[in-house]
């Protein structure tokens, strides 16, 4: 396995904010193969759920499951390339520092992150296959939208191409609403953790 950052210097987000200079950390399992014209034809992007870093997937569980030989995604036969998300993990994210001033971002600049690493920084002109996990889940259905000659397949668990919604969404504005509702949240430069919450969290357990 071999970790590395990717560096874009200036990125601008869809909604028109930039940054001066956006790291993109990932991992790597396997080796690339090369076809008869140079290319690589044997990588799989693997997409993780939301919050996760690159060592939810390469953890003992999964490397046996998934990753081992003879498993569905044997690292012996596939470049399997787990990027961290921007926001999560060891990629640029508001807790470094920018907090409250870090620019906007969605899926959207997610996936558009993704494809540049794969497509820029790794050469990789198309996909074996897309593997994405709840977020990545997510994450994959667009790249099947947005970038449909990209890869052979994707593969989205947990997920379903549709927006957000019911107890879903309700859950989240739940917790964001708390979230800024507490009185150390100071417009997102807090100094410490916002507690309320924890507070809340204690409240809902049955």
């Amino acid at each position: 396995m071999k970790q590395a950052d990717a560096w874009f210097e200036n990125y601008k987000f869809r909604d028109g904010e930039s940054i001066p200079r956006l790291r993109i950390h990932y991992a790597t399992l396997g080796t690339p193969h090369r076809n008869d014209q140079g290319e690589i034809d044997n990588a799989v992007l693997v997409l993780r759920w939301t919050g996760a870093d690159g060592r939810a997937l390469l953890s003992p569980i999964y490397m046996k499951a998934l990753f081992d030989r003879g498993q569905p995604l044997d690292a012996h036969s596939y470049y399997l390339i787990f990027p961290d998300s921007v926001g999560h993990g060891q990629s640029r994210r508001p807790s470094d520092g920018l907090r409250a001033g870090f620019p906007n971002y969605g899926y959207g600049d997610i996936v558009d992150l993704q494809h540049k690493l794969v497509t820029e920084m790794l050469g990789i002109k198309h996909l074996h296959a897309i593997l994405g996990m709840s977020m990545g889940g997510m994450n994959a259905w667009q790249w099947a939208e947005a970038y449909p000659d990209a890869m052979d397949g994707v593969m989205p668990v947990v997920s379903l191409p549709i927006k957000v919604s019911g107890r879903n969404m309700l859950w989240r504005r739940m917790v964001i609403n708390d979230i800024r509702a507490d009185p150390d949240w100071n417009s997102g430069n807090y100094t410490k953790p916002p507690s309320g919450w924890l507070r809340a969290m204690k409240s809902c357990e049955c």
